[in-house]
């Protein structure tokens, strides 16, 4: 996710500073290491930064979502772009100076408080840590970094791809032994077991399938599942096997491939390596970077592409639905009692 994108999440925030944090004009909490040199960033200026962002909770902070190896965020500094307070704190930055965001996860979520995940609480706080580590005074100096890192990414980033490749094999095939499982390797490297076979014919790319399914790393802790009440979207799920984006998003390329092995009323485990899941990607609070990924699959129905446009709709309709109804009862009661 970009900078940007993350930091539209930042809204006014009214809590005290007695925890070292400055207030800003806006209300928005921070504090700044100053430990860099030169000048402070200007408007129309780009910044590279590191950037990492976690939940704090009672017990550990958690890592949703980092900046990927080797490629650092860089971005243009706009007074017209960017949240005011936000802008404010950015330019009292010099190159090598460290900054820490926080705001509580009600603010966060304010204008729509249905979409925080679950696995948040009210009152926690999303800390989003930034550090300055150039300053490109243009957009050509700051496309030559962009340029510059994009290819040390693409070479170190094929060695790490195959070298982690190799090692979730190793994992995998550990768990297999222990578990005395022979699940089926696909041609893309991931594994399919089939738990109960269904009928007729095998799922392919030219339809929208519906299905049941939990998903859970190798520590054995769920991260999402549309089947348990603790997730808050008990119903089919709707797989988009097509490249056609009317017919709904994309998933996960271990999905579409284990999906293949399947027809309807299967049940199966995936068991997919991070090459074919979110790599070094952070997701969330159980999806660490190269997370191996297991999937409980229970395929209800096969739909094609028109059945497939209808149902998509139909869905959309009933989340948009269960948003206004969510947001009337917080609203309602918006202290949760």
């Amino acid at each position: 996710m970009r900078l940007l994108i993350v930091l539209c999440m930042i809204s006014m925030l009214a809590a005290g500073c007695s925890d070292g944090f400055t207030k800003g004009p806006g209300g928005l909490k921070y504090k700044i290491v100053k430990e860099g040199s030169g000048e402070p960033i200007k408007n129309g200026e780009f910044i590279e930064v590191e950037m990492v962002q976690y939940l704090q909770t009672d017990t550990k902070d958690s890592v949703l979502r980092r900046n990927p190896d080797m490629i650092p965020y860089i971005e243009l500094v706009d007074s017209t772009m960017m949240e005011k307070d936000f802008y404010e704190i950015m330019i009292q930055l010099r190159k090598g100076d460290s900054v820490n965001i926080k705001i509580v996860t009600d603010s966060a979520f304010k204008q729509n408080i249905s979409q925080m995940p679950p696995f948040m609480k009210r009152g926690q706080y999303l800390v989003t840590a930034i550090r300055v580590k150039n300053i490109h005074p243009t957009e050509a100096a700051a496309n030559e970094a962009r340029s510059k890192y994009f290819a040390l990414a693409q070479e170190g980033g094929l060695k790490k791809f195959e070298e982690q490749k190799q090692i979730d094999e190793q994992i995998l095939q550990d768990y297999f032994t222990k578990n005395k499982l022979k699940p089926t390797k696909t041609p893309l490297g991931m594994y399919v077991d089939i738990l109960e076979p269904g009928t007729g014919s095998m799922i392919d790319t030219n339809v929208v399938v519906k299905v049941n399914y939990t998903g859970k790393n190798m520590k054995g802790a769920t991260f999402d599942s549309n089947v348990d009440p603790a997730f808050g979207h008990v119903e089919p799920f709707l797989v988009n096997m097509t490249q056609d984006p009317n017919l709904g998003l994309g998933v996960i390329p271990g999905w579409t491939e284990g999906l293949k092995f399947l027809n309807k009323g299967a049940k199966a485990k995936f068991y997919i390596p991070s090459a074919l899941a979110y790599r070094d990607q952070q997701q969330g609070e159980h999806i660490e970077p190269n997370s191996i990924l297991i999937f409980d699959i229970e395929v209800l129905d096969i739909l094609n592409r028109e059945q497939g446009k209808k149902a998509q709709e139909e869905m959309i309709q009933k989340v948009m639905e269960k948003a206004k109804l969510k947001d009337v009862q917080i609203q309602a009661n918006p202290s949760g009692q």
